[in-house]
């Protein structure tokens, strides 16, 4: 759409792929998401300051209200989903 997006890497995992923040027009892309119930946080590689509280803050409030994928009754993370997949 023409459209330019900043991506701010943060880190970089064991795979080497980068970790970032998506920036559209000034917006915290990753955490609309987590805050609208479109996102769960991935807490195995959070990191441990403002950023990271701030991320689990909003999933929180997004899971309190059943915004999203917390309001479905047999929501599964993609981590226990993938757990049971090889089960």
């Amino acid at each position: 759409m023409n459209q330019r997006v900043l991506i701010n890497v943060i880190s970089i995992d064991r795979y080497k792929r980068r970790i970032g923040i998506i920036v559209f027009e000034g917006r915290d892309i990753n955490l609309e998401h987590v805050s609208e119930g479109l996102a769960e946080v991935y807490k195995k590689y959070l990191p441990n300051d403002y950023i990271g509280k701030k991320f689990l803050e909003k999933e929180f409030i997004a899971q309190k209200n059943k915004i999203g994928i917390w309001s479905m009754e047999n929501y599964q993370s993609p981590s226990e989903f993938r757990k049971n997949k090889r089960k």
